[in-house]
Formats: structure tokens, C-alpha cells, sequence
């Protein structure tokens, strides 16, 4: 485990610890081990979220020849959208991500997983 996977790291926003380690994969092929899974020590304030009536939320289809593809708008808040990006942007970015087996290639992104508190998925979700 190196410092930055340190099981506990305090920050002025919240703490938060690694609740997993699994095998990463990465981008273009290869693996690393011990990738981190995080979880928030206490839901930070601006993850607490709450009932929005104003957010009507809304499904756009994507063609895309047959395949399935389609977006959600509208359901989040930009105050909310700024505070999901700040929490992932605390727990770090990695090239490797754990538990998923991609051919190389497919994924070409970063991420951050996390394990998201209750209050924050049950907004997403309703």
C-alpha cells in the first residue's frame, strides 16, 4: 500500500479510507494489483442530498444503428454535480480500475470508485 492508499486520509473536506483493494485493470492491457476502493468516513455535507421538485429529469434516446444507447438530463443540480466531482477528485483518479476486465483499448478513461452513501444514491435513483 503506498502513502496515497494509506487506509485513512484526512482532508479538509472530509476522511475518507480505502474499504477494498482488487486487481486493476488498465487502458491498454495489464493489470495492477491492490487498487483502492473508497468510502467516505461520514457522508460529506455536499453529497447529502435532499428532494429537488425543480429537476424534472428526462431520457434521450441515442441511434446508434440498433445498439442501445441514451442519456439522462436534469438529475442533478450543478451545486450537486460540483460536489460529486470534488468528492471523486479527492479520492484521486487512477488509470486502473478495480474489478473490471475491459480487451484493451475499450476503456480509455480514468476513474475512482467509490462506495456512495445511502442519501447520495437514493436522489440518483428515485
Amino acid at each position: 500500500m503506498s502513502k496515497t492508499d494509506s487506509p485513512t486520509r484526512r482532508t479538509a473536506a472530509a476522511t475518507h479510507r480505502a474499504v477494498a483493494h482488487m486487481t486493476g485493470s488498465l487502458p491498454m492491457g495489464g493489470q495492477v494489483a491492490d487498487t483502492p476502493v473508497f468510502a467516505f468516513h461520514q457522508t460529506p455535507d455536499g453529497l447529502a442530498f435532499g428532494p429537488q421538485p425543480s429537476l424534472m429529469p428526462q431520457r434521450r434516446d441515442i441511434r446508434l444503428d440498433g445498439l442501445l444507447a441514451f442519456e439522462i438530463t436534469n438529475v442533478l443540480t450543478s451545486a450537486e454535480s460540483d460536489a460529486v466531482v470534488a468528492a471523486t477528485e479527492l479520492l484521486g483518479y487512477r488509470d486502473e480500475a478495480p474489478g473490471i476486465q475491459t480487451p484493451p483499448g475499450m476503456r480509455m478513461n480514468k476513474s475512482v470508485h467509490w462506495i456512495a452513501p445511502a442519501v447520495t444514491m437514493a436522489e440518483i435513483y428515485r
